[in-house]
Protein backbone atom coordinates (compact mmCIF):
# COMPACT_ATOMS: atom_id res chain seq x y z
CA UNK A 1 0.00 0.00 0.00
CA UNK A 2 1.24 3.38 -0.69
CA UNK A 3 0.47 6.45 1.24
CA UNK A 4 0.05 9.56 -0.21
CA UNK A 5 -0.31 12.97 1.16
CA UNK A 6 -1.84 16.10 -0.74
CA UNK A 7 -0.12 19.49 -0.80
CA UNK A 8 -3.06 21.93 -2.35
CA UNK A 9 -6.32 20.61 -2.70
CA UNK A 10 -7.88 22.53 -5.22
CA UNK A 11 -9.13 21.33 -9.26
CA UNK A 12 -5.89 19.88 -10.18
CA UNK A 13 -5.84 18.00 -6.83
CA UNK A 14 -9.05 16.79 -7.34
CA UNK A 15 -8.15 15.77 -10.57
CA UNK A 16 -5.22 13.73 -9.67
CA UNK A 17 -7.14 12.49 -6.60
CA UNK A 18 -9.87 11.12 -8.93
CA UNK A 19 -7.28 9.71 -11.18
CA UNK A 20 -4.90 8.03 -8.03
CA UNK A 21 -8.42 6.32 -6.33
CA UNK A 22 -8.39 4.04 -9.39
CA UNK A 23 -4.76 2.45 -8.54
CA UNK A 24 -5.20 -0.43 -6.77
CA UNK A 25 -2.98 -0.49 -3.75
CA UNK A 26 -2.71 3.95 -3.67
CA UNK A 27 -4.31 5.45 -0.76
CA UNK A 28 -4.85 9.26 0.22
CA UNK A 29 -4.29 9.72 3.67
CA UNK A 30 -3.36 13.34 4.31
CA UNK A 31 -4.67 16.48 2.50
CA UNK A 32 -3.24 20.07 3.52
CA UNK A 33 -4.45 23.43 2.25
CA UNK A 34 -3.84 27.32 3.80
CA UNK A 35 -7.60 27.27 3.40
CA UNK A 36 -8.02 25.22 5.91
CA UNK A 37 -12.15 23.97 4.65
CA UNK A 38 -10.55 23.31 1.16
CA UNK A 39 -8.15 20.63 2.58
CA UNK A 40 -11.58 19.30 5.16
CA UNK A 41 -13.42 19.13 2.20
CA UNK A 42 -11.09 17.12 0.15
CA UNK A 43 -9.85 14.73 3.19
CA UNK A 44 -13.65 13.71 3.22
CA UNK A 45 -14.31 13.26 -0.34
CA UNK A 46 -11.51 11.40 -0.66
CA UNK A 47 -11.30 9.25 2.43
CA UNK A 48 -8.36 10.81 3.94
CA UNK A 49 -8.16 10.36 7.76
CA UNK A 50 -6.08 13.28 8.24
CA UNK A 51 -6.03 17.25 7.01
CA UNK A 52 -4.43 20.47 8.16
CA UNK A 53 -3.81 24.12 6.88
CA UNK A 54 -0.14 23.67 7.64
CA UNK A 55 1.93 21.23 4.85
CA UNK A 56 4.22 20.57 7.76
CA UNK A 57 1.60 18.63 10.00
CA UNK A 58 1.28 16.51 6.86
CA UNK A 59 4.60 15.86 6.27
CA UNK A 60 5.56 14.62 10.28
CA UNK A 61 2.91 12.13 9.14
CA UNK A 62 4.74 8.93 10.08
CA UNK A 63 2.52 6.61 7.54
CA UNK A 64 2.77 9.03 4.61
CA UNK A 65 5.06 7.21 1.41
CA UNK A 66 4.73 10.30 -0.93
CA UNK A 67 3.16 13.59 -1.12
CA UNK A 68 1.68 14.78 -3.90
CA UNK A 69 2.52 18.88 -4.52
CA UNK A 70 -0.69 20.68 -6.17
CA UNK A 71 -0.34 24.04 -5.37
CA UNK A 72 0.33 26.52 -7.30
CA UNK A 73 3.85 26.28 -9.31
CA UNK A 74 5.36 29.68 -7.52
CA UNK A 75 4.47 27.46 -4.36
CA UNK A 76 6.34 24.65 -5.05
CA UNK A 77 9.72 24.95 -3.29
CA UNK A 78 8.58 25.74 0.24
CA UNK A 79 6.68 21.45 0.46
CA UNK A 80 9.21 20.39 -2.09
CA UNK A 81 12.13 21.63 0.26
CA UNK A 82 10.95 20.74 3.31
Amino acid sequence: MLNIGFIGCGGIARHHASCLSRIRGARIVAAADVVADAAEAFARDFGAEHHSADFRALLDLPEIDAVWVCTPTFQHPAPVIA
